[in-house]
């Protein structure tokens, strides 16, 4: 699969996620600082950031749709976890993006063709679901704006699996087969 073609599809599943977003909140100061500070909440936590790198760089590892499956499942379950810790008083809407994210996820299944696929987006799914799950439990409470946390999380996720995912077609390692 062309690294190009992947590129647009990380785009577009951002401005679909984000774009809603964008439109409930007028813009405020405390909206940029929110989306500033979710965007820089994944660098400070060490471990969180090499879990999502090292997925990224196995990505071209998996067989078949392994650059696809692999970092959208990681980033739809992100979505999900991230939705179940947004308070519904406040964020009525939000509660979509929960079984939106399960049946995007359901339908990324569909185009797993191997065992070793759907290992790796069931282990990228649950690592994206923690890490959301754990940033708007424990960050976004503090912001006035959590939806723009969110948004700034998401798009420096999506920074570093294209990061990641690019770097592991370029490295030689990801053609060496793990069977003999």
């Amino acid at each position: 699969m062309d690294y190009r073609l992947i590129l647009c599809i990380f785009v577009v599943i951002f401005t679909l996620t984000a774009l809603p977003f964008l439109l409930i909140y007028p813009t405020s100061g405390t909206v940029i600082v929110s989306l500033g500070n979710g965007f820089f909440s994944l660098p400070r936590q060490g471990w969180h950031m090499m879990a999502v790198l090292m997925a990224g760089l196995y990505a071209p590892c998996v067989r078949g749709n392994g650059l696809l499956v692999l970092p959208v499942a990681l980033l739809l379950l992100y979505m999900a976890g991230a939705a179940v810790e947004i308070s519904p008083e406040r964020y009525p809407l939000v509660r979509l993006f929960i079984p939106g994210a399960i049946l995007s996820f359901g339908l990324l299944m569909a185009l797993t063709t191997t065992r070793q696929e759907v290992m790796a987006a069931l282990l990228a799914g649950s690592l994206g679901y923690h890490i959301g799950s754990h940033y708007l439990a424990t960050q976004a409470i503090r912001y006035d704006a959590p939806l723009f946390y969110f948004t700034g999380q998401q798009l420096f996720l999506m920074l570093l699996l294209v990061f990641s995912v690019s770097i592991g077609m370029i490295i030689p390692w990801h053609r060496v087969s793990l069977r003999k």
